[in-house]
C-alpha cells in the first residue's frame, strides 16, 4: 500500500471512530432518560449514565488532567505512527 494511502486511510479511521462516538453520545442524550436501558431485559443493554471521569469512574471530576493525558496520548499515536510509516 502507498504511503499516502496508509496514511489516508489510518487518519479516515480515527475520524470515523471519534464521529462514531460523538453521535452514539449525541443520540443517547436526546432519545433516552438518565438511567435508562434499552433493552431493558437484555444480556446486554445500553444504559444512560453520565460519568465525569475516566473509564469505571476513576479521576472523577479531574477533567484537565484527563485532557492533558489525552492530548498526550493522542500526541504519542501520531508521533508513532508517523515515526514508523
Amino acid at each position: 500500500m502507498a504511503g499516502w494511502a496508509r496514511e489516508a486511510l489510518f487518519f479516515t479511521i480515527a475520524a470515523a471512530v471519534f464521529l462514531a462516538d460523538l453521535l452514539t453520545k449525541l443520540w443517547v442524550r436526546t432519545t433516552m432518560l438518565p438511567g435508562e436501558s434499552i433493552p431493558r431485559d437484555a444480556l446486554i443493554r445500553l444504559t444512560y449514565i453520565t460519568n465525569t471521569g475516566s473509564a469505571f469512574g476513576l479521576f472523577r471530576d479531574q477533567t484537565a488532567f484527563l485532557v492533558i493525558t489525552a492530548v498526550i496520548g493522542i500526541g504519542a499515536i501520531v508521533f508513532y505512527h508517523v515515526a514508523h510509516s
